[in-house]
């Protein structure tokens, strides 16, 4: 549940702050809608930073190390299998590139 959480407040804020930023600059419709999507991907510097910090939470005592890493993990999972198809979805809209079939 809470990688669930993870990902739904990741995914929705990131869509809502470049649909403010892109409302914000005045740029064009087409980005207003799609630029949110194309921001989901992560993985690489995000499984770094929650290794680097399980390690610091493991040698202060506390057992919520564990739960964080796996949390964090299963989010990295969860997003990587949804934000490809969401990154290609935007393109395609967006009209920066053609649809291959």
């Amino acid at each position: 549940i809470l990688s669930l959480l993870i990902v739904a407040g990741r995914c929705s804020g990131k869509y809502i702050g470049a649909r403010i930023g892109a409302t914000v600059s005045h740029a064009p419709t087409v980005i207003k809608k799609y630029l949110g999507f194309g921001l989901f991907p992560k993985a690489g510097v995000t499984v770094g930073l929650a290794l680097l910090a399980k390690q610091h939470l493991v040698f202060s005592g506390t057992g919520i190390g564990n739960i964080m890493i796996s949390a964090i993990l299963t989010s990295v999972i969860i997003n990587e299998l949804i934000a490809p198809p969401l990154t290609k979805y935007a393109l395609i809209k967006s009209g920066e590139t053609a649809e291959v079939k």
